[in-house]
C-alpha cells in the first residue's frame, strides 16, 4: 500500500479512536452524573419529615426532567381495586401545560396496553408518538397533550406494581438509553418505597390526631357525663331527701297502727328508690374508674349482726329461715373496705331473699390461711346454665313478673367491688335447687385503723347539751327537718339560706356545729367552708349535700370540712357524725333509765344486757348502775335507778 495511504488511514483510524474514547466518556460522566443525582435523590427522601414530603418528591420530578431536558415529569398511582389511575405528583418546564387536573380517575381500561406492560414490570417507552398508528388509544391521549416522546417506568414492589413515573418530551423527541432506562427504574422502585413509607406515616399521623380528637371527645363526653349524673343525683336526692326526712318524723308522732303502716312503706320505697340510685351512679364511678377504696378495720360480729337485723323481718314475712353460721376460727376483725364488704353482703343476701319463696338461707362465714369467706346459699328458684354467665354483666336481669325488678347492677357492681378489694365473686345454681354465692376477701388486719361499729337503728334517744348548731340550706323543706330533727335532741338551732350571711353570722355569734349545704343561690358552700376555715374559731363543719360522688367529698375535706354527709340521711348517721366531731352527745336518762328499770322489774336479762351495751359509753356518770346490773345486784341497780328517776340524788 502506498505510504501517503497508509499514513492518512492510520491518520483517520485515530481520529475515529479518540472520537470513540470520548464518547465513551462522555457517556461513563454521564452515568456517574445520573447515579449521583439519583443516589442524592433518593438519600433526600429518607431524610426529609412528611410536612416537607410532596415538595421534596417536586423537587426531585423537576432536577429529573432538567437532567433528561424533559418537559413534563410525573407520578400515577394504579388503583387496580377500582380499575382507575391517578396523577398524584408533577412537574412542568415552563411554558408547558400542566396535566395534573386534568388526568384524575383515569379508566385503566383506556390504556389495556399501557397497564399489561407495567403489571409485566416493564417501562412503557415510545421515543415518536408520531410513529404509532393513527387509530392507537395511547397516540389519541398523548397527541392532545403536544407530547412527541415518553417513558413511564413502572413502580414495582415484588411483582406488584403501584404506578409509575412518567417523562413527556413536548418540545423536541428524546430518546432515552437502556441504561438510563434501568436507572430510572430503581429510581421509581426506591420512590415508591418513600411514598408508601410516608403514606404509613401519613396514615399514623391522621389515626393520631384522630384518637387525639377521639379522646378529647371522650373526655368531653365524659365530663358531661358527669356533670349530668351529679345533676340528676342532686336533683333526685333533693326531694327524696325531704321525703326520708318528713316520713321519719312521722314516724315518731304517735300515729295509729295504719299509719304508721303507710309512712313505713314511704321509708321502705324511698330507701328502695336511694339504693336503685346509687347503683346507678356506683357503675357510672367503676366505669369511670372514680372508685375508691378506703380501708378500715371491720368488726365482723357487728357487721354480722347488723346483716342478720336488717334481713331478719323479711325472711321472718316471708316464712324463710335465716341462718347465720361463723367458724370460731374467724376473727373478729378484717382490713378491709366496710362500705363496700356490707354492699356486696347486702345484694347476695337481698337477692337471695328475694328469689327464694320457701325453705332457707344459709350465711356462713369460714376462713383458710389467706382468705376470708362469705357462702350465701338459698334454697331459691335457681339460675339456668347459660344465663350464668349473664348474671354479672349490667343491666342484665332475670324476669319475673312476681317481683319488684331493680336496676340489674346489684350483681355486676358486687363483682367489681370483689375484685378491687382483692377477691372474688363467683356463682352455683341450678333450676330448682337454689343458688350459692361465694364472696372471698384477702384475710388482712391493720390494727391502727379505727374499728367501724354499727349505727344505732334508733335516733329519739339521742340527746345534745348545750349545742348552738347553725344550718345553712337554701330549700325551706330542708330547713324544716333539719330544725325538727336537731331541736327534738335538745340543739338551739339557727337558720340561713345566703352564703354571705352564713360568713356575717360566724363573725358575730357563737356556734358549736355548722350544718353547712354545697348549692347555695349566692356562694357555693365549698367556698363558705374554706372562707369559714380562715376564722381562728371556727366551729366544726359538716357538709350535708345531695352531690355524692367521690370528688364531691374529696373537695369537701379540702376546704376544711369535718365530715361530708350526702342525702338522703338516716337522722342517726347526722347524729352520729355530730357527736364524732362534737363528742358531746348525751342519752335522754330518763327514757333510758325507765326502759333498764323495767326490763330488771319483768327480769328480761337479754333486754337488760342489750341495754346497758347501747347506754354506757354514752352515761359515764350512771357508772354505780351498770356496775351494779354487772354483778348482778338488781336491788341495788333497782334502788339507784328509783332514786335517778325521782331525782332525788346524783347517782
Amino acid at each position: 500500500m502506498n505510504n501517503r495511504y497508509l499514513y492518512i488511514y492510520e491518520n483517520d483510524g485515530g481520529i475515529w479512536m479518540r472520537h470513540v474514547i470520548t464518547a465513551l466518556e462522555n457517556e461513563l460522566r454521564k452515568q456517574e452524573e445520573l447515579h449521583h443525582l439519583v443516589s442524592l435523590l433518593l438519600n433526600r427522601f429518607l431524610t426529609t419529615s412528611l410536612d416537607d414530603f410532596s415538595e421534596r418528591v417536586n423537587h426531585s420530578l423537576e432536577e429529573l426532567g432538567r437532567y433528561f431536558q424533559a418537559d413534563r415529569v410525573y407520578v400515577f398511582d394504579y388503583d387496580f381495586e377500582k380499575k382507575l389511575c391517578h396523577n398524584t405528583f408533577e412537574w412542568c418546564a415552563p411554558g408547558v401545560s400542566s396535566e395534573l387536573d386534568n388526568l384524575q380517575n383515569v379508566p385503566l381500561g383506556a390504556l389495556p396496553e399501557w397497564v399489561n406492560t407495567h403489571i409485566k414490570g416493564e417501562s412503557m417507552y415510545i421515543p415518536r408518538v408520531q410513529a404509532l398508528p393513527v387509530e392507537s388509544g395511547i397516540r389519541q391521549i398523548l397527541e392532545p397533550q403536544q407530547v412527541q416522546s415518553l417513558l413511564a417506568v413502572p413502580m414495582m414492589s415484588g411483582n406488584h406494581c403501584h404506578g409509575f413515573v412518567g417523562f413527556d418530551s413536548v418540545m423536541q423527541e428524546r430518546t432515552y438509553s437502556k441504561h438510563e432506562q434501568n436507572v430510572l427504574k430503581d429510581f421509581s422502585n426506591a420512590l415508591l418505597g418513600a411514598v408508601e413509607r410516608h403514606r404509613v406515616e401519613a396514615q399514623r399521623e391522621m389515626i393520631h390526631q384522630q384518637l387525639i380528637v377521639a379522646k378529647q371527645e371522650a373526655e368531653r363526653a365524659n365530663i358531661a357525663k358527669s356533670e349530668f349524673l351529679s345533676n340528676m343525683s342532686h336533683e333526685i336526692r333533693t326531694p327524696l331527701n325531704v321525703i326520708l326526712g318528713f316520713s321519719h318524723l312521722l314516724k315518731q308522732e304517735g300515729l295509729d297502727q295504719k299509719n304508721k303502716r303507710r309512712v313505713e312503706d314511704i321509708l321502705q320505697n324511698g330507701e328502695h328508690l336511694l339504693m336503685l340510685i346509687n347503683e346507678i351512679l356506683d357503675m357510672s364511678k367503676i366505669e369511670s374508674g372514680y372508685v375508691q377504696i378506703v380501708k378500715q378495720n371491720i368488726s365482723l360480729p357487728v357487721m354480722i349482726e347488723d346483716l342478720y337485723r336488717m334481713f331478719e323481718m323479711m325472711a321472718y314475712q316471708k316464712g324463710i329461715e335465716l341462718l347465720v353460721e361463723v367458724d370460731q376460727c374467724v376473727p373478729n376483725q378484717i382490713g378491709s373496705d366496710p362500705t363496700k364488704v356490707k354492699q356486696i353482703l347486702i345484694n347476695l343476701i337481698h337477692n337471695a331473699l328475694k328469689f327464694t319463696d320457701r325453705g332457707r338461707i344459709r350465711i356462713k362465714v369460714s376462713v383458710s390461711a389467706s382468705q376470708l369467706c362469705f357462702i350465701i346459699t338459698d334454697t331459691g328458684r335457681g339460675i339456668e346454665g347459660q344465663e350464668l354467665e349473664l348474671l354479672f354483666e349490667p343491666f342484665y336481669q332475670k324476669k319475673y313478673t312476681d317481683q319488684q325488678q331493680g336496676t340489674g347492677l346489684g350483681l355486676p357492681i358486687s363483682k367489681q367491688y370483689a375484685t378491687l378489694l382483692g377477691g372474688d365473686l363467683q356463682v352455683e345454681s341450678s333450676v330448682g335447687h337454689g343458688s350459692r354465692f361465694t364472696f372471698t376477701l384477702p384475710l388482712e388486719q391493720n390494727e391502727r385503723v379505727e374499728t367501724v361499729n354499727s349505727e344505732s337503728e334508733t335516733w329519739t334517744d339521742v340527746r345534745f347539751s348545750n349545742m348552738h348548731v347553725l344550718v345553712v340550706e337554701d330549700t325551706p323543706a330542708q330547713q324544716d327537718i333539719l330544725q325538727e330533727l336537731l331541736e327534738a335532741v335538745g340543739c338551739k338551732v339557727s337558720l340561713t339560706s345566703l352564703g354571705n350571711v352564713a360568713l356575717e353570722k360566724v363573725r358575730t355569734e357563737h356556734y358549736d356545729m355548722i350544718l353547712l349545704d354545697v348549692r347555695l343561690p349566692d356562694l357555693d358552700g365549698i367556698e363558705v367552708a374554706t372562707r369559714l376555715k380562715s376564722h381562728v374559731n371556727c366551729p366544726p363543719i359538716i357538709i350535708i349535700s345531695a352531690n355524692a360522688f367521690d370528688e364531691d367529698r374529696q373537695k369537701a375535706f379540702v376546704s376544711g370540712a369535718s365530715a361530708f354527709i350526702s342525702k338522703p340521711f338516716h337522722p342517726n348517721q347526722l347524729f352520729e357524725v355530730m357527736h364524732r366531731h362534737r363528742n358531746t352527745i348525751i342519752v335522754d336518762s330518763q327514757a333510758m333509765l325507765s326502759d333498764v328499770y323495767t326490763a330488771i322489774q319483768e327480769g328480761d336479762v337479754e333486754t337488760i344486757e342489750h341495754l346497758v351495751s347501747d347506754y354506757r359509753m354514752e352515761t359515764p356518770h350512771l357508772q354505780p348502775i351498770w356496775e351494779a346490773i354487772d354483778q348482778f345486784d338488781y336491788e341495788l341497780a333497782n334502788r339507784l335507778l328509783h332514786q335517778a328517776l325521782r331525782g332525788e340524788a346524783d347517782v
